[in-house]
């Protein structure tokens, strides 16, 4: 009978081991998932940052002056202080629309 329970308690430790092996790994690919992501969305970023630039680039090339549309396009604080560092002592816009954005009163300031 003694035997019994050993066993039974044993076979409840390995079980109790397995699941605690299975939830690492889980939570082991999960992080690897995550850190996936966060580069993806890092690169994506990027990308919408250095559009953005061009756009105003070109914009500024072009000579004319006229309004940028950029309402509710995802933009955050980092591109706005890149589009202040470019619009700097420009004439070129009349209008620069940014409604319904990711910008703060940091952003709003530069």
């Amino acid at each position: 009978q003694v035997h019994g329970l050993l066993m039974a308690e044993e076979s409840k430790k390995l079980l109790e081991n397995s699941s605690f092996t299975q939830f690492e790994r889980k939570v082991e690919e999960l992080s690897n998932e995550n850190g996936c992501l966060l580069d993806k969305l890092s690169s994506e970023e990027d990308a919408k940052r250095c559009i953005l630039l061009k756009y105003i680039h070109s914009v500024k090339r072009n000579g004319k002056k006229g309004s940028v549309q950029l309402a509710d396009s995802g933009i955050s604080d980092e591109e706005i202080h890149s589009m202040a560092a470019l619009l700097r002592n420009s004439n070129d816009f009349t209008e620069i629309d940014l409604r319904q954005n990711q910008i703060t009163d940091d952003g709003a300031k530069s």
